[in-house]
């Protein structure tokens, strides 16, 4: 009876641990897709096709900074270079550098939410949050 129970146990405890990798992926997914999302609503402005929408950047600074700061829980080591993931275990070796990638997207985010944005100077805050999304990615994830 007690090999029963301790075997029932270290299934639930697995079953548990899978269901909780897959909500992080399933989480992390969402959250790359709508920073993914905010970029391709920004492009026509980007591109001169449409002007500037203070509120519409705005609203995607304010979700991009707040996605940066939960980038770092959204990494946990063991859903580090699954086959569901292109996340690289880099990540594990690397955590210090990209847990400052991820605070610098915040900061960089943050102040792009305090400036007046113009036509002429969207693209420049744009591309300062951009640069450390490039940064992790070139440095932690699959290359494609």
């Amino acid at each position: 009876m007690l090999r029963l129970e301790a075997s029932l146990l270290m299934v639930a405890v697995a079953t548990s641990a899978a269901l909780a990798q897959g909500n992080v992926l399933d989480e992390r997914q969402k959250l790359m897709e709508q920073n993914q999302n905010g970029w391709r609503s920004l492009r026509p402005m980007l591109q001169g096709q449409q002007p500037v929408d203070q509120a519409a950047v705005r609203k995607v600074l304010e979700t991009w900074s707040n996605n940066a700061k939960r980038i770092p829980t959204l990494f946990p080591d063991d859903t580090l270079g699954i086959k569901d993931t292109d996340a690289l275990p880099a990540i594990k070796e690397g955590r210090g550098d990209f847990n400052a990638l991820a605070a610098k997207l915040e900061a960089d985010t943050r102040a792009a939410q305090t400036v007046s944005l113009t036509k002429d100077n969207l693209r420049a805050e744009l591309m300062k949050a951009g640069q450390a999304c490039n940064d992790c990615h070139d440095r932690f994830r699959k290359k494609k």
